[in-house]
């Protein structure tokens, strides 16, 4: 089973604002709202794809409530610990015409060393050999700093598969785990490298090496509409996307990391998984919605998503 874990959930508010300038007011609006958060946007793309995931996390309030029911509605199985507070909330502002999107996201509730013992004592009840543990997101105050750390080595103890999509301070806290896959952007790899971004393949293939030993067996790089690289200690191969009208790329990493656990999950070798990421994460990009995919649209994608050596 793939068991995503998402520390610190929120409500995705979306507003659609054309020509959005800091300062102006716009009136009427009507946003659109959904449970969100990384490790949640990743059980949702499982479960569209047909392979419903388990959510791990923490919620609190109202807002917590709205983010349970929404994955009671999508998730296989759903282990959120009750925790005092609100469940915060991610506002994102996209501007068509621009080709522009602006995120505000809060820092949310905090939690105790108790109930941060409970999510993990969840996890390691449920947790089989064969199973692919996701490790999404942010942290939550208050948890631990190596919570991603203790998850990867739990993984390792039966046997299961631990995939890091974490940045900044999450990533550095984690860096004491071995996972399985690591997906950074171009520029989040440039910052754990400690080198200026760059788009040149074969730069960030190499950028990708001085990363893997010890750590991670592949990194998947996602590039944008430049498409995304897979990089192994012997293996390096990019993938080109078609070009596709994009609506909005909010929530198209963690489709890609969706598609290729599922990927994984049935079977299928790291390469033709990393084809199903990318058409997962170009799928997204083309709807109004945050983790939003329909199984027609990504396997009739599927042919369109190349292949080659980049170095």
């Amino acid at each position: 089973m793939i068991r995503a874990i998402c520390l610190n959930p929120a409500i995705d508010r979306t507003y659609y604002i054309d020509g959005f300038e800091a300062g102006d007011k716009y009136k009427n609006n009507h946003p659109r709202e959904c449970a969100g958060g990384k490790g949640v946007n990743v059980a949702k793309v499982c479960g569209q794809l047909g392979e419903p995931a388990a959510i791990y996390g923490f919620v609190g309030g109202a807002a917590g409530k709205r983010v349970r029911g929404g994955m009671e509605r999508c998730c296989r199985s759903v282990r959120l610990v009750e925790i005092e507070g609100q469940t915060r909330t991610t506002i994102n502002v996209i501007d068509r015409r621009l080709r522009r999107e602006t995120e505000i996201l809060e820092a949310g509730p905090q939690v105790t060393g108790r109930q941060v013992d409970a999510l993990l004592g969840l996890l390691e009840k449920d947790l089989c050999r064969g199973d692919i543990v996701v490790c999404s997101g942010i942290s939550i105050a208050g948890a631990p700093r190596d919570i991603y750390v203790r998850i990867s080595r739990m993984c390792r103890s039966v046997g299961a598969v631990c995939v890091l999509d974490a940045n900044g301070e999450s990533m550095r806290d984690a860096a004491e785990g071995q996972y399985y896959l690591c997906k950074p952007n171009q520029n989040e790899l440039a910052e754990l490298c400690g080198v200026a971004p760059t788009t040149d393949p074969e730069l960030l293939c190499r950028m990708a090496r001085q990363v893997l030993p010890g750590r991670f067996s592949w990194i998947m790089v996602s590039m944008g509409d430049l498409g995304g690289l897979l990089v192994s200690g012997t293996e390096c191969c990019l993938a080109r996307v078609p070009e596709v009208p994009v609506m909005s790329t909010i929530g198209s990493g963690d489709a890609c990391v969706a598609g290729f656990c599922v990927g994984l999950a049935q079977g299928l070798a790291p390469r033709r998984a990393f084809v199903l990421g990318m058409a997962c994460g170009v799928v997204n990009s083309m709807c109004d919605g945050v983790a939003c995919v329909t199984r027609g649209q990504v396997y009739g994608l599927l042919d369109q998503i190349t292949l080659s050596d980049p170095e």
